[in-house]
């Protein structure tokens, strides 16, 4: 057992040490202020602290942890650690490692420069390259658990009998489903509507597919469901499905959570994988609707829904997790950025959401997404091949920390217009399932 000494014990600093040695490194540690004790220990011990108390190992403490207020500045870059940016540095070369990694982890998984700081896109969401993971070249590396295993092998080098391990890697699979179908089931007058659309911007191979689709929703475009489960079963990853429920609106294009055919399908799937509500696009920052759609959710399932990614992405510290707290959601798959696929809290484990004006740790578990399909095919223009090749990528570097790697799809990216896209999400299966490039 690690004993970790600091003269002030703080939530942040708790909340940072559960961050490295239980969630990225298993490892038991204690941690306490009574130097008496510290120094009478015998076995593997730490110190979080300006200097050692004597000629332990100690990590150099910025200050950071001891605040109480969230200051409006991204932290300095500093010199590169193993190639990779570091924040927080220190010269004391005596330190375990030349920054405060613990502080450096803190400020970056609980999204600390989204509380005060940067501008919003059209949706009044976090534009990621102005966030330090972007600006500093660690977006794409799950730059925390990578601190976290380095930190773990200098204190195993120094004492042999610490013993820690890492996670085994996870991949999770997720679909969307923003849009049941693409025709059927929207009931008469948006179908009317759609009908004269088609014919005044001359769509007339869309118009068929539509009639078609109304006739049969197995013609559908969107109807890709036998597609997914089909690769579901050949594979057999872990899986996880989120139905918009909201409100019909320009960003909520599913048909009315009371259709009995909508409802038929969420069962369906309900019966064979577990689900979690998506909510909507008009529900950012309204908590009564969050609430309202998990509880229609509830009733069509007839279980409870404890599970949430937000529709579009749409999240704005701390409202958005309160309310889903409120909610009595337990688990949250938000955090991922739209236009850029990585790391956006810099770690690929789940953790416990920490909300800095409280400073308190709470019970909302939190879910790292690393990739999207529209992503990288709709922001970022890559070929499907282009696109695979970033996956290869992002995989390798949660298998060699022992991460969860968990990938966002939606039903009508499985399309014949998507086709091509399909083989991107069948070559990443096949990656997850890969042994090599594990930790």
């Amino acid at each position: 057992m690690l004993l970790i000494y600091s003269p002030e014990i703080t939530p942040r600093l708790q909340y940072a040490l559960k961050l490295i040695f239980k969630s990225c490194v298993h490892a038991e540690y204690e941690l306490t202020d009574d130097a008496a004790k510290f120094n009478q220990h015998t076995g593997p011990k730490l110190t979080y602290s300006k200097q050692a108390l004597g000629n332990e190992p100690f990590i150099w403490a910025h200050g950071m942890l001891a605040d109480r207020v969230i200051i409006d500045k991204q932290p300095e870059r500093g010199p590169d650690y193993h190639g990779l940016a570091t924040i927080y540095h220190t010269d004391n070369t005596a330190a375990i490692v030349p920054f405060d990694v613990l502080a450096a982890s803190f400020y970056i998984v609980t999204r600390y420069e989204e509380y005060e700081l940067g501008e919003r896109d059209q949706h009044g969401r976090y534009i990621p390259t102005i966030s330090i993971n972007y600006k500093y070249g660690f977006l794409n590396k799950p730059i925390v658990n990578i601190w976290a295993v380095d930190l773990a092998k200098h204190i195993q080098a120094i004492y042999p009998e610490f013993n820690y391990t890492l996670p085994t890697f996870q991949y999770l699979s997720t679909i969307d489903v923003d849009n049941a179908w693409a025709f059927a089931h929207k009931g008469w007058i948006r179908g009317i509507g759609a009908v004269l659309n088609d014919l005044l911007e001359f769509k007339f191979k869309q118009l068929g597919t539509r009639l078609k689709s109304w006739g049969h929703d197995a013609n559908d475009p969107y109807n890709t469901y036998h597609i997914i489960e089909g690769l579901q079963e050949q594979y057999q990853h872990k899986m996880l499905w989120f139905f918009l429920i909201g409100d019909y609106g320009f960003n909520d294009k599913n048909p009315n959570w009371e259709n009995p055919h909508f409802q038929a399908l969420v069962k369906r799937i309900a019966k064979k994988y577990p689900i979690g509500v998506h909510p909507s696009y008009a529900s950012f920052r309204h908590l009564e609707k969050i609430h309202e759609e998990r509880e229609r959710l509830e009733f069509i399932d007839g279980g409870a829904i404890d599970k949430a990614r937000c529709h579009f992405l749409r999240m704005k510290f701390p409202e958005t997790y309160r309310a889903l707290k409120y909610c009595e959601i337990r688990h949250d798959y938000t955090m991922i950025h739209s236009p850029l696929p990585g790391f956006r809290a810099g770690i690929c484990t789940m953790h416990k959401w920490y909300d800095i004006p409280r400073e308190e740790e709470t019970g909302l578990t939190i879910h790292p997404s690393t990739v999207m399909e529209g992503t990288l095919r709709d922001y970022m223009k890559l070929q499907p091949t282009e696109g695979l090749a970033v996956i290869t990528q992002l995989m390798a570097e949660v298998k060699s920390v022992g991460g969860t790697f968990i990938s966002i799809w939606h039903n009508d990216s499985f399309s014949e217009e998507n086709k091509e896209w399909i083989g991107v999400y069948e070559g990443m299966l096949k990656l997850a399932g890969d042994a090599s490039l594990r930790a």
